[in-house]
């Protein structure tokens, strides 16, 4: 990664720790859904490119630590 692009990414802090959060509660409710706890959820973007073609991101959430 490159240092503008990390500066960037920090920049952008509050609004991906807002994500996060989002994508947090979401593994969290599939768990209550389902009655068990998992340690990862994941989710899969693909973004049309405006010059065309795909990206595919896949974003995973991972529990490495737990009170309970």
């Amino acid at each position: 990664m490159t240092e503008r692009t990390e500066q960037q990414i920090k920049e952008r802090g509050e609004a991906i720790t807002m994500a996060a959060h989002i994508l947090i509660s979401l593994v969290r409710g599939a768990e209550r859904s389902e009655g068990a706890r998992s340690t990862h959820g994941e989710l899969e973007l693909n973004i049309e490119l405006t010059g065309g073609g795909v990206e595919t991101w896949t974003i995973t959430i991972e529990r490495t630590a737990s009170s309970h």
